[in-house]
């Protein structure tokens, strides 16, 4: 139903409120966008493929569940994934470590940035 004229004189002096939440979320998305990423930021576009490719190996090879802290895998859809997959890599980076070069995996794995 469209606004009559007293309805928008009413509105006429008021300011657009964005959702804070929105608005983080799309500003995050086009931050970690990959292709943008690479382009802007060579080192978090390798830190992120890097923490991606050894939570994957975690996960897969059931590594994770004998962390005393469980790895999280950051999600497209989830705006808040990214940090939560650098903490829970950098809570559990000394077992990880430990594992990886007791079992020669990190010789394994190839860190290349895609």
């Amino acid at each position: 139903m469209p606004l009559n004229i007293s309805e928008r004189d009413a509105l006429a002096n008021s300011h657009r409120l964005n959702c804070s939440s929105h608005l983080l979320n799309t500003i995050l998305t086009h931050l970690f966008n990959i292709s943008n990423l690479k382009k802007e930021c060579p080192q978090l576009h390798q830190l992120m493929c890097c923490c991606t490719k050894i939570v994957t190996y975690a996960k897969k090879g059931s590594l994770d569940a004998k962390l005393s802290k469980s790895l999280k895998m950051a999600v497209v859809t989830r705006w808040n994934s990214n940090f939560r997959m650098l903490l829970s890599f950098e809570l559990a980076f000394d077992e990880l470590k430990k594992y990886l070069i007791d079992t020669y995996v990190a010789n394994t794995l190839k860190f290349e940035p895609n």
